[in-house]
Formats: C-alpha cells, sequence, structure tokens
C-alpha cells in the first residue's frame, strides 16, 4: 500500500514497486495489506498503518508525524521504519536508468523559461499546479 500515490514520491515508490511485480494498493481495506510506504504523514499515516495486516511492515519518510502510541503500539507485530533520503549517486543513477526504461514517469505542468523562476515560484507557493514546472535555459 502507498498513500498519495498521485503525488511525486508516490507516485515514483509505485512506480517502483510495480516495475519489480509488486501489486500496488491505494486504498486497501484495514488489515489487508502486507506492507504500508506513508509519504505523506497525518491522519494519511494513521490510514496506511490501519491498512497493514498484523506482523506486517510499515515504513513512513514522514517520521515527524509517526508518534508512538495508540495504533502505533507495537502489539499488532508491526516495527515501524523510518526512511530519509540520503544523496548516494548510485540510487540516482539506478533512478535515472528506471525513468529511461519508462519505469519512472513525471507530469510536466509547465515548462518556463529559467528567466521565469521567479514566475515558477508565484505558482508553487500558490499551489495546486498539477505536476511539475520545468525551468529551461
Amino acid at each position: 500500500m502507498v498513500n498519495s500515490a498521485r503525488g511525486a514520491v508516490g507516485r515514483f515508490a509505485a512506480e517502483l514497486a510495480v516495475s519489480r511485480g509488486i501489486t500496488v494498493l491505494t486504498e486497501p481495506d484495514e488489515g489487508s495489506a502486507d506492507a504500508a510506504l506513508d509519504v505523506v504523514g497525518g491522519p494519511r499515516a494513521r490510514a496506511a498503518f490501519a491498512a497493514v495486516r498484523d506482523e506486517g511492515s510499515y515504513v513512513t519518510t514522514v517520521p515527524e508525524f509517526w508518534v508512538p502510541g495508540g495504533q502505533f503500539t507495537a502489539d499488532r507485530g508491526i516495527e515501524p521504519v523510518i526512511v530519509r533520503a540520503e544523496p548516494d549517486g548510485r540510487v540516482l543513477h539506478g533512478l535515472a536508468r528506471a525513468a529511461e526504461a519508462g519505469h519512472l514517469t513525471a507530469t510536466v505542468a509547465k515548462t518556463l523559461a529559467l528567466t521565469a523562476a521567479a514566475e515558477a515560484l508565484d505558482l508553487l507557493q500558490v499551489g495546486g499546479v498539477g505536476g511539475k514546472l520545468v525551468l529551461v535555459p
């Protein structure tokens, strides 16, 4: 299970999982997923955790939202794992190869000249862009 599979991080995670033969769910029933990846936090993190079967796996990229207690107790046999991205040339090379092979896609909302960087920043601050902004020379 990947929450926010339509967002940038969740989408890449889901696409990479599918490219490895993993079935990805976005809205599983409670306790029906073998594993969950939370890339959002907050209430969606709690929903992702609830979707994991007892003794399953739960991974989050937003540890500030993971608070022990409540449903995050260890009595379900789930040991939460926190993952942080670290710069790694080998990983970036692998991601580039996955993109070249069509396993990673990005939605481009708008392409702007590099000189329009201030406009791009304004668009990002307003929100609702619906994809990536690409700046070109």
